[in-house]
């Protein structure tokens, strides 16, 4: 995923960093407390007997999720667009997202006047940025020195849950012979 920074539109809620600060406060006290119900339920087996390693699964699975969702408070909310190639994915956010009829232009590190999205990012006639995805937003993201934008992998589990849905959701699985377990 790289980030790319827009040119500020200048709104903005003044109250959203205090609820996003209010979330995450709640997501860390989540995940501490089930951190807590998990020491407890270890130190106490004779009390759990034989419900501890299931409490134990799903107390580590509620800490997890709390300590993800904190994390996710950071980065910024999006909406994705998903669609087939030349759909007119581009043309519709940078509709959205430029101000009035001005072009899109996208911020990068070392590009003074930045770059329009339409014409220089994604320009018609072949040339399309494709197997990317792309997250406009309008918070400065630091990138590392020498490169214009930051970009973050996706995790392995992520991976396979797209490689997953693009097979069952795109490809033509009517004429597939769904193979019989071997004894």
């Amino acid at each position: 995923m790289a980030d790319v920074t827009l040119q500020k539109s200048g709104g903005h809620r003044a109250n959203g960093h205090d609820a996003n600060a209010a979330v995450a406060a709640t997501c860390r006290d989540t995940a501490n407390i089930a951190g807590k119900a998990v020491a407890w339920i270890t130190d106490n087996p004779d009390k759990v007997r034989q419900e501890q390693s299931a409490l134990l699964r799903e107390f580590r699975k509620f800490s997890t999720a709390a300590r993800k969702l904190e994390a996710a408070v950071h980065r910024p909310m999006c909406v994705g667009v998903f669609g087939p190639s030349q759909a007119g994915k581009s043309y519709l956010i940078s509709a959205l997202a430029r101000q009035g009829t001005a072009p899109l232009i996208a911020e990068f590190d070392g590009v003074p006047d930045g770059l329009d999205f339409v014409r220089e990012i994604n320009p018609e006639g072949g040339q399309e940025s494709t197997g990317l995805v792309t997250r406009f937003t309008i918070r400065r993201e630091r990138s590392p020195n020498g490169y214009p934008v930051a970009l973050r992998l996706l995790s392995q589990t992520d991976v396979i849950k797209i490689l997953g849905n693009t097979f069952f959701s795109d490809c033509d699985l009517s004429e597939e012979e769904i193979p019989s377990p071997q004894k």
